[in-house]
């Protein structure tokens, strides 16, 4: 009998301890907890690559260096008052100027004949130039004999100085005539042409009314020499006479 009081009591216990019982009252906040470790930040983006100087204003050629031509108010410095200095430079056109004097007319009175001389030989060129005594008086006349492509002044030397040449114009009512004679260096004595040696003689015409007040070659040549024209240099008096 006393066991089976204490299976029930047993029992008892066991369905009292299986029943849910009420819930307790809610307990306190505890403490805040510690912060957490901050993030890394994201990654840099790459610097772009720098560019390039540019040309200071006042670098007229843009080689880095100040000349000294690019300093334009000539103050020792390479500087932005340089730049002004040079955009001063280019200023305005300045209105059109008067009208100078009319010039002094030209000298129209110069002309030229060539004559074909290749077939002559001999010591002594005769030419019949067919001026009138009246021309010659009033003109003067230079000579030039050409050879392959060089022109000899007439009279003067020819070649290497082996000869040389004498010239005169005759006086003629049927025309003059126009003689060269041909001599060796060395003893004065005649010289032979041979055929085909000389191709041209030309002579040039001046007829005097320009500034001329004597009236004779020897103006002619001393005023070509006052000008700086070398009278044997042929290419240089027929530029002075607008021959080229």
């Amino acid at each position: 009998m006393k066991s089976l009081n204490i299976i029930f009591l047993c029992a008892v216990l066991i369905m009292v301890s299986c029943s849910k019982g009420e819930d307790g009252a809610t307990g306190p906040t505890g403490p805040a907890g510690a912060n957490g470790i901050n993030g890394t930040d994201g990654v840099d983006g790459i610097d772009g690559a720098n560019g390039t100087d540019g040309i200071s204003c006042w670098d007229l050629n843009g080689n880095g260096i100040g000349d000294p031509e690019e300093d334009m108010n000539t103050d020792g410095n390479y500087d932005a008052l340089d730049c002004q200095g040079a955009e001063g430079l280019q200023g305005e056109q300045g209105p059109q100027g008067l009208q100078g004097p009319k010039g002094a007319d030209g000298n129209a009175n110069v002309g030229y004949a060539d004559y074909d001389i290749s077939n002559f030989s001999g010591n002594q060129l005769t030419i019949n130039t067919g001026y009138t005594i009246l021309e010659l008086n009033t003109r003067a006349f230079l000579f030039y004999l050409k050879r392959f492509n060089l022109w000899y002044s007439v009279p003067g030397p020819l070649g290497l100085n082996t000869t040389y040449t004498r010239v005169f114009h005759t006086e003629s009512q049927n025309g003059s005539d126009l003689v060269i004679n041909f001599y060796r260096t060395s003893d004065d004595t005649d010289f032979n042409v041979a055929v085909n040696t000389y191709s041209f003689l030309r002579v040039v015409e001046i007829e005097f009314g320009f500034n001329i007040n004597k009236g004779s070659h020897e103006d002619i040549i001393q005023q070509l020499k006052d000008k700086g024209v070398d009278i044997n240099d042929y290419n240089a008096v027929a530029k002075y006479f607008g021959l080229e």
